[in-house]
């Protein structure tokens, strides 16, 4: 039986009324009086000089009260962790939809009327949209000529290369002796894989509102997944002090690592002090796409050694990642995404080698595992090659390799905590891995794949602080800017509120998402968000309950170390007629002798720099890890493919929802079935989006996922040493193992290499024309 009363339960979420009824509030809900709507003008074009931008035909249009350009934003500094991006272009355009010019009006029809009548004149440059292309040395096309001068973010993995003008970033990790582990080598394997451009597809589209106040500074609205970095972004750009910026952030619609970099938060800003009144901006569908920061494409050359046993002898990876236009988030996916490519197996000669690359594609950023998914879905598909060719069953032959407790990762921290192999063995056992999938029907081959994913949690020491306050009604307040995008957050952090004091978690009231109330959280990112959040809120509810204990004590005049609290209840370990209700000890207008029953804390993660090898004994707060068993059936007329069954299990610490958790996985199974089989961003010779938008663009519909009865999910019920209640992060890791695992189906029933996705109807009839196997 479990040792928690709330934690590890399936609890009512805590914005399950307020959606089901319509009554929740997200950013484009928000109305303000005197309120002006923006638009932003964007290119046609994916690369040129500005010759000149007319706005006058714009501002006579009646009800337009401000028009922005390039030369408005000039006063301003350039933006982004590599100072790369003015809030309008100056004189470049980069890509296809880049924000040139923007308008303020009272309606949003004279809104998009009045950008119709700017005027641009461009001078068109040579485009490239490949970045293997971009990344040549001879690359024609050059999209900041003045990298070498821009100013870094302290931290930032930034290598300029002088021979590669269009590489902004370059990060290795490097271990043991790749010379000597290729020598020990009885088979090599050497393959190149390519992922291309996805959109994380969340439902509300990108939306902000500012409110110019009376003390010079702003009250923001936004649909982002972080708050006060991006309030710090703001006052280095605009020059405000922290406290002239009130942020809020009420639910989100889904983010998914797409709104974990600024769009049109600046533009709306600028818009707004030039109006001097309130401005709205929403994207469409189609500038969600195109300015949305979408998962960007990548290549991945991986080169592996293996004994003739299958143990793993050499590794050798070169990511050569599509940056985008402008480095929003695209520099922590190069460098950070580099740690799917190390947590999961014993790699003892390894080198990693990851390149971010500028190309005439939009700003790029992650999706859901900020680029993990790269190295794993490469990983995960030459290890099912190599198991063909040393006659290896594929999960003996991760069983093999695989990470055990106490063994150094790839960047030479311990694994700890580390339960991916119980997952495996499980799913496999669950899977009925070792029989034999069903037999060819006509047309339709079946054939099944294994994967293994990880997810590191987060790296650096990262602070996040949590409130809690004590109500005169005996419920308790916390207070914490953890963004509620429809993960459930809110709802785990009320359990671990709730599991301190023993209360029901009703009595738990989450107060988020306002920077005026709630104290200091970098962001809901990097699986970060029950991990830290669970932390600082357990300590400053276990501060609070030492607060209320005390007071209590005093007040009675009883021993202190005799109190616990039940249900809103003090009650005495050794004075059974002991019992006062926390409403109590407050006086009718809510007055209490020692001021408040309120406590912040903050956890702050721990962090070792890497030396020059890329090496850390302590850089990750944690791994969570995943595997899925995946049987397809495919058609080898049409191409098409029908997931039959899928098994997947999950190492992630100790489960504290798992309703939540399985929504999760759930949801994350559909997710990864979308990348692997139908997503994929497709343009045009001009660098324009051909399918911006759900008709184009195909995810799964209900028709093409899998039946309920055939999906299993579960947990390895583990202990995370660190973490809240012996949880780990999972919103990330969930997805990542899906992609590898389908595709290594598919490869089973076709007996072809899948080393592009997605693995579409389309590629599927190519290949199988080129086999000689039907």
């Amino acid at each position: 039986m479990s040792e928690y009363k709330y934690i590890g339960k399936s609890e009512l979420r805590k914005d399950a009324y307020e959606k089901v009824t319509g009554a929740a509030t997200y950013t484009a809900d928000v109305h303000c009086k005197g309120m002006l709507y923006g638009k932003i003008l964007t290119s046609t074009v994916a690369h040129a000089r500005i010759k000149s931008v007319d706005t006058s035909e714009a501002e006579k249009l009646p009800g337009v009260v401000a028009v922005v350009t390039g030369k408005d934003a000039e006063k301003y500094p350039r933006m982004g962790v590599i100072a790369d991006r003015s809030i309008l272009c100056r004189d470049k355009i980069r890509y296809y939809g880049d924000y040139i010019a923007a308008v303020a009006a009272v309606s949003k029809e004279i809104a998009r009327e009045a950008v119709k009548l700017i005027k641009v004149e461009y001078d068109e440059l040579p485009a490239v949209f490949d970045p293997l292309e971009a990344f040549d040395s001879n690359c024609e096309a050059i999209i900041h000529e003045n990298l070498a001068e821009y100013p870094v973010e302290e931290g930032v993995t930034y290598t300029y290369d002088s021979e590669h003008p269009n590489q902004f970033q370059h990060r290795t990790i490097k271990r043991g002796n790749l010379e000597e582990g290729f020598a020990q080598a009885d088979v090599i394997v050497e393959e190149t894989y390519k992922l291309p451009e996805v959109t994380q597809g969340y439902l509300e589209p990108n939306a902000a509102l500012v409110i110019p106040d009376p003390d010079g500074g702003i009250t923001l609205y936004a649909s982002e997944q972080d708050g006060y970095l991006k309030i710090a972004d703001i006052c280095a750009t605009f020059g405000f002090t922290f406290p002239q910026v009130r942020f809020h952030i009420p639910y989100l619609g889904g983010g998914f690592g797409g709104k974990d970099a600024t769009t049109i938060v600046p533009v709306t800003i600028l818009l707004a002090l030039k109006a001097n009144r309130p401005v709205r901006i929403e994207h469409t569908r189609e500038e969600c796409f195109v300015s949305g920061n979408p998962r960007p494409a990548a290549y991945v050359r991986i080169k592996d050694g293996y004994s003739k046993d299958g143990t793993l002898t050499a590794r050798k990876i070169k990511v050569i990642l599509d940056g985008g236009a402008y480095t929003t988030a695209s520099t922590e996916v190069a460098s950070n995404g580099i740690y799917g490519a190390i947590g999961s197996y014993r790699q003892h000669n390894l080198e990693v080698e990851s390149y971010g690359v500028y190309t005439n594609t939009g700003g790029n950023g992650a999706y859901r595992s900020l680029g993990s998914e790269i190295c794993c879905f490469a990983i995960e598909s030459n290890m099912t090659l190599a198991a063909e060719k040393l006659g290896i069953d594929s999960v003996e032959i991760r069983l093999k390799n695989l990470l055990k407790d106490g063994e150094a990762d790839g960047a030479g921290q311990p694994s700890v905590d580390n339960d991916c192999i119980p997952a495996l063995k499980e799913a496999a056992r669950r899977f009925n891995w070792y029989e034999s999938v069903r037999e060819n029907e006509g047309p339709w081959v079946y054939g099944k794949g294994v994967a293994v994913g990880n997810k590191i949690g987060f790296v650096g020491d990262m602070g996040t602080s949590a409130t809690c306050k004590i109500k005169e009604d005996g419920t308790l307040e916390i207070y914490v800017f953890h963004v509620e995008m429809g993960q459930g957050a809110l709802t785990v952090d009320a359990q671990s509120a709730a599991e301190v004091f023993k209360m029901p978690v009703s009595k738990v009231k989450m107060k988020f998402g306002d920077s005026t109330t709630c104290p200091h959280d970098f962001g809901t990112f990097y699986s970060k968000g029950t991990f830290v959040n669970g932390r600082a809120i357990i300590l400053a509810c276990e501060k609070a309950k030492e607060k209320l204990l005390n007071f209590v004590a005093w007040k009675y005049d009883c021993d202190k170390e005799q109190l616990f609290t039940e249900d809103s209840v003090v009650y005495s370990k050794t004075d059974k007629n002991f019992k006062v209700h926390i409403s109590e000890l407050f006086h009718e207008t809510g007055w209490i002798e020692c001021g408040d029953l309120a406590e912040t804390a903050t956890y702050v993660s721990t962090f070792v720099p890497y030396d020059e090898s890329g090496q850390s004994t302590d850089y990750a707060a944690f791994y969570s890890h995943g595997v899925w068993c995946v049987e397809v059936a495919v058609h080898r007329e049409t191409g098409e493919i029908r997931i039959q069954r899928a098994v997947g299990v999950y190492d992630c610490g100790k489960v504290i929802n798992y309703s939540a958790a399985m929504g999760q996985l759930e949801g994350s199974f559909s997710m990864g079935l979308a990348q692997a089989v139908y997503e994929e961003s497709i343009r045009d010779k001009t660098g324009k989006i051909v399918n911006a938008n759900f008709r184009d663009y195909r995810i799964p519909t209900f028709m093409d996922s899998i039946k309920k009865e055939n999906l299993y999910c579960g947990f390895i019920d583990g202990n995370h040493h660190d973490g809240p209640w012996g949880a780990k992060g999972m919103g990330e890791v969930a997805m990542i193992p899906v992609m590898p695992a389908v595709a290594a189906a598919v490869h089973d029933a076709l007996g072809i290499k899948m080393n592009r996705l997605p693995v579409s109807f389309e590629r599927v009839c190519e290949a199988v024309k080129e086999s000689k196997s039907f």
